[in-house]
């Protein structure tokens, strides 16, 4: 096994004890972690995913066997996010100082924009859309909105940034939720009151749900030395995620917001199966854009970074990029 196999084996058993903190392995954690592992250059023979997950693993040895600053860097980023957007527990936080303590990391900037993009959370706005009342253009208006958004954070997740990865998935976790609501808009509901209960009868709440977009953070560290297959498993899962979740929405409001969480949990499996074919007829578009975004995608990631903008503009200028995109070709 090559170095660089071994540190990212590492930094992925790093990942399944911090998902295990808590002593709730998710079904998304498990699935972020199972792509993540699919990923890997050459898995040493004897060892499963299966295994991986059920196995106790010393904390201390595996931190010993990274030593690339990136993939320190990284590593810490992705646990981060693990923690935070959960609702960080005593064990979780006993991790995260270790990892801190043993790579010797100066926390400061990340901390703060971390901090930032969390508030950001809180932010109830939506597109400022009027309700459409005709049937037959609502459904049109919807599915572009969906397909807008799912195109943008699948660009995202071909552009992991080393420093930014944790504040980037955030992004896109707030995204995900600006389009719930924003479809709620459009069925007449201005606030998307309707967000925790759609989100928690999906996942069992919000924190299970940032539990899955935390597979952005296993897939782009694992992904950092498979960097072809890694980006193309992010955007596919990103593009998925975010199509099912607002199809799933859209079906809830047409029902009469009658939809039980089982009919809901229903409608999000059968659109994540449509979303994995939407994706599939426009991967090579999506990739000719993000190759095209990646020079503005990384400079508003410097510009984050400076304090040149706030997360909020940086999220905006997000979509303003994507939006053009999207208009072209697909």
């Amino acid at each position: 096994m090559s170095e660089t196999a071994r540190e990212s084996l590492a930094s992925l058993q790093v990942l399944v004890i911090m998902a295990k903190a808590d002593g709730i392995l998710q079904d998304e954690e498990r699935n972020a972690l199972e792509i993540a592992w699919k990923q890997l250059e050459t898995p040493p023979e004897g060892v499963s995913i299966e295994s991986l997950l059920s196995e106790e693993c010393d904390l201390d040895r595996l931190l010993a066997q990274i030593t690339t600053p990136q993939t320190r860097e990284s590593l810490y980023e992705a646990a981060l996010a693990m923690a935070k957007l959960g609702g960080t527990t005593p064990e979780e936080q006993q991790i995260l100082d270790r990892i801190q303590t043993t790579f010797n990391l100066d926390l400061g900037e990340e901390e703060r924009l971390f901090e930032t993009a969390i508030d950001a959370l809180s932010d109830e706005t939506t597109d400022d859309l009027a309700a459409t009342l005709d049937p037959k253009q609502r459904e049109r208006e919807v599915r572009d909105l969906i397909l807008d958004y799912a195109i943008g954070i699948s660009i995202l997740g071909f552009n992991p940034i080393p420093g930014l990865n944790a504040v980037t998935t955030l992004a896109a976790y707030v995204l995900v939720l600006k389009m719930v609501r924003s479809i709620g808009a459009k069925w007449g509901y201005p606030k998307g009151q309707d967000v925790l209960a759609i989100i928690g009868n999906l996942f069992g709440g919000l924190g299970a749900f940032a539990a899955g977009l935390t597979t952005w953070l296993a897939v782009s560290l694992v992904g950092m030395f498979v960097p072809i297959v890694g980006s193309a498993a992010n955007a596919s899962f990103l593009f998925t995620v975010t199509w099912a979740m607002g199809q799933a929405t859209n079906r809830y409001y047409a029902s009469g917001r009658q939809m039980s969480a089982a009919e809901l949990k229903q409608a999000f499996r059968e659109a994540k199966k449509e979303g994995k074919s939407v994706y599939q007829e426009n991967e090579a578009t999506i990739a000719s854009q993000q190759k095209s975004s990646r020079p503005q995608i990384e400079a508003l990631g410097r510009q984050l970074k400076s304090g040149e903008i706030s997360q909020q503009d940086y999220q905006e200028k997000l979509r303003e990029l994507w939006r053009v995109r999207g208009n072209q070709g697909i």
